[in-house]
């Protein structure tokens, strides 16, 4: 696979319990409380994405070098946000500056994907607090 192709997705992103300088990206309101790669996953598939991988062996960088006493989990998920960019794009305007096509077109960045899959997990949330 291509590696440049993929975006690459930390639960840290999303961890409504972590400071922006422990790797939240999104605000703590639309956060979520130690999201879990199995929870992500589900919400990337059913927001319409289906290149979605577990790499087991990645990091949050910033994460293992935090004295915290929950160390943060290892692993991401990789997944596709934009078309690949060898795929031909057909301009529709001379002023038309787009190169790459989101795959999930309500979605066209990866803040707002972020925003979208917290938004799914809470929606979960008491399916959540039923496990705990």
């Amino acid at each position: 696979f291509d590696k440049k192709a993929y975006q690459v997705i930390y639960p840290q992103y999303i961890d409504s319990s972590l400071a922006p300088s422990e790797g939240r990206r999104i605000s703590q309101k639309n956060g979520v409380t130690n999201p879990t790669f199995a929870e992500i996953a589900d919400a990337l598939k059913a927001l319409g994405y289906t290149q979605v991988m577990f790499d087991g062996s990645k990091s949050l960088p910033s994460s293992q070098a935090q004295g915290r006493q929950n160390p943060a989990p290892r692993g991401c998920i990789r997944l596709q946000i934009k078309s690949p960019q060898d795929q031909h794009y057909i301009k529709k305007s001379e002023f038309d500056n787009a190169t790459r096509q989101a795959i999930v077109p309500s979605i066209p960045n990866k803040n707002q994907l972020l925003q979208r899959v917290a938004e799914f997990i809470r929606n979960k949330g008491d399916e959540r607090d039923r496990k705990s």
